[in-house]
């Protein structure tokens, strides 16, 4: 039997012995190249005194174990397509001696529990390693709420206004809202309340989306906790889990906007218009990185609709201005009469002016890409002959999403494609019922702790930024 034919075989077996082969090529010429790269760290942000300048060094020095760590795993990946038929023959007898589900959800909620259990602790070291933040003087900024909401007078507010007047975070007022509200309930100091909201927030998130996923797209147990695990153990959520910053809120209300934007496209009754209403508007107030969801109902209108096309319809076009008016131009006009009201329209145009970095570097992006999609895009790709149209609206503002960040200029880390993840793992659904109708359960079971492992490494090694 030729090695041609054995391949063949097995499924999936060839993509990942190419993409081996090219991860064995890197870890051996990255040894060449490494000197060049850490004089490139060195004048990136013109001085090793920068205070980014710590973490890309970092990056460099642990690229070249992490290509190695990388090649170990994908070798056991396809050691273990290999010898995945023999497993199919004998898996079916153990399966059936399971009386119920039941054990299998239990250990699904056991395993969740483990893997929520790292993500903290993880989230947690990278927390300790940039020096424990409170960035965007968001911190300050939940301090000065909740003085206000103590103490409602001239004496509190004054020094709130102050603060909004002089500081464009101010035009993100939800999350220190959040933050004062629940240091006020809890007694708990500002940066851990930051900190356990953070946590909530993504969890829910990923609730929202196992119920969205079960309820109603219908996917089976399995599936749908199989997506769980893998967003739970993906380099960007396990870094939000409880890092005190906006990221984890933007990750929920990216998955609140997408599954209730989609049932809306399905029946677009009026309670599901002010359902998506009010999360769009209340999303410009979590980050101005928020902006592209605005084009989410629009855009997929013009898909449905066939606007694009050559021929559009009256009755269709006054749909589609009907929908930007209210889901595009109305969330505008409340947050724009928030910035009226407060006296913050020159902090919007200085946060508008502050989104171009030096960090807005093309090879940066494209490695974020990497990180964050390493096995939703591979997943993706697999089950694409089963895309439905829903599917490529959700394609299609992913792209846009990612292509605002390029326009924007905006920095190329890891953290600003986090919003991705939640569109990529609705739609990677259909690899994983393929991979589920051509490999064995342990064969995914291996290839998921892989997975994770890798992305474990990963933060260990200092690769995230």
């Amino acid at each position: 039997m030729t090695i041609r034919s054995l391949v063949k075989r097995h499924f999936l077996l060839g993509p990942s012995l190419v993409v081996t082969a090219i991860v064995l090529v890197a870890a051996l010429s990255y040894r060449l190249v490494q000197g060049r790269l850490e004089e490139f760290a060195a004048s990136f942000y013109g001085s090793t005194q920068s205070g980014l300048y710590p973490y890309l060094a970092a990056r460099v020095v642990g690229y070249r174990t992490f290509l190695w760590v990388l090649l170990v795993l994908l070798g056991a990946w396809c050691l273990t397509l290999w010898a995945d038929p023999n497993r199919n023959r004998r898996e079916p007898p153990v399966a059936a001696r399971l009386p119920t589900p039941l054990p299998w959800k239990l250990f699904f909620v056991v395993f969740l529990v483990v893997l929520g259990t790292l993500a903290v602790l993880l989230s947690q070291r990278e927390w300790v390693r940039f020096g424990r933040p409170c960035w965007d003087n968001y911190c300050v900024y939940s301090e000065l709420i909740s003085a206000s909401l103590r103490h409602p007078s001239s004496e509190t507010w004054g020094p709130l206004h102050a603060f909004m007047l002089r500081d464009y975070h101010s035009n993100s007022p939800l999350v220190p809202l959040l933050v004062a509200g629940t240091n006020l309930m809890s007694g708990l100091e500002i940066i851990r309340s930051y900190r356990g909201l953070c946590a909530v927030a993504t969890m829910l998130g990923l609730f929202v989306l196992f119920q969205f996923l079960r309820r109603w797209l219908s996917l089976s147990f399995g599936t749908a906790a199989t997506i769980i695990v893998l967003l739970l153990s993906n380099i960007a959520v396990i870094r939000c889990s409880c890092f005190p910053q906006t990221d984890a809120f933007i990750f929920l209300w990216i998955i609140l906007c997408l599954t209730r934007s989609l049932v809306f496209m399905e029946r677009p009754t009026p309670p599901n218009a002010v359902a998506c209403f009010v999360l769009v508007t209340a999303g410009l107030f979590i980050k101005l990185s928020f902006l592209p969801v605005l084009a989410m109902i629009p855009l997929w209108t013009a898909l449905e609709t066939g606007f694009i096309g050559k021929s559009v319809s009256r009755e269709a076009k006054r749909t589609l201005l009907r929908r930007i008016a209210i889901f595009v131009v109305s969330p505008l006009v409340v947050y724009l009469a928030y910035q009226k009201a407060f006296g913050l329209f020159r902090m919007y145009g200085r946060e508008f002016g502050r989104m171009q970095t030096d960090d807005a570097f093309a090879p940066f992006h494209v490695i974020s890409i990497v990180q964050v999609g390493a096995i939703l895009l591979p997943l993706i790709a697999i089950g694409a002959r089963r895309l439905t149209k829903a599917d490529t609206w959700i394609l299609a503002w992913t792209a846009l999403y990612v292509l605002s960040l390029w326009a924007g200029r905006t920095s190329g880390w890891d953290r600003f494609y986090l919003a991705i993840l939640p569109p990529l793992a609705i739609v990677s659904r259909h690899g994983l019922q393929v991979i589920k109708e051509r490999l064995s359960l342990t064969t995914a079971a291996i290839g998921v702790a892989l997975y994770a492992a890798a992305n474990y490494c990963a933060l260990l090694l200092n690769l995230y930024q």
